[in-house]
């Protein structure tokens, strides 16, 4: 094969690189909100539990919205309880680590976790220990955002940089037998 033809693959690969790279970005970063599950705050829901594990709940924090946080990460007056399908309740707890989320110019604060122990639908209800409390929030439910955004960052890593080292060595390897 004669150099032009080394020169003209690693641009074609360079080139592919970038509009798979550019797709890939596109549709999985698109497709995160999925993974954010709002919940209208006082309130009840039934949320699925796909796999046992680890599961937070993020405050959302809104443009021009009042910040109901305080300075423990929690909403003062606020409590919530998790019922699984058996009727029994699981333990609720409260963040051990400031975990946040920046996402499309949100920020989200985990305040809640829970561990359930089976997957399957649970219940879950907040409301306030002050009943004339009636400020009204969303709570999400990280169903998978942490993970999902982490794949999609390494994956669209290693599709950013295959291609540019693949067309480098091509066009180092065509560059090399020119000067041959």
């Amino acid at each position: 094969m004669k150099t032009k033809h080394y020169y003209l693959s690693s641009v074609l690969i360079f080139l592919a690189g970038a509009l798979i790279f550019s797709i890939y970005v596109y549709r999985n970063y698109s497709e995160l909100n999925e993974y954010l599950v709002s919940i209208d705050m006082p309130g009840e829901v039934t949320i699925k539990i796909d796999a046992p594990g680890e599961y937070d709940f993020y405050y959302e924090l809104e443009d021009g919205k009042e910040n109901l946080l305080d300075e423990d990460n929690s909403i003062p007056d606020f409590s919530i309880k998790v019922k699984g399908k058996d009727g029994k309740y699981i333990a609720v707890i409260k963040s051990p680590a400031t975990k946040k989320y920046e996402y499309m110019k949100r920020v989200g604060t985990s305040i809640f976790q829970i561990n359930p122990t089976e997957a399957g639908m649970y219940e879950v209800s907040g409301s306030y220990t002050i009943i004339n409390n009636n400020k009204n929030f969303q709570l999400k439910y990280d169903r998978g955002f942490s993970r999902k955004r982490s794949v999609t960052i390494v994956n669209a890593q290693a599709l950013f940089f295959f291609p540019i080292i693949v067309s480098l060595i091509l066009f180092l390897y065509a560059y090399s037998r020119d000067r041959l």
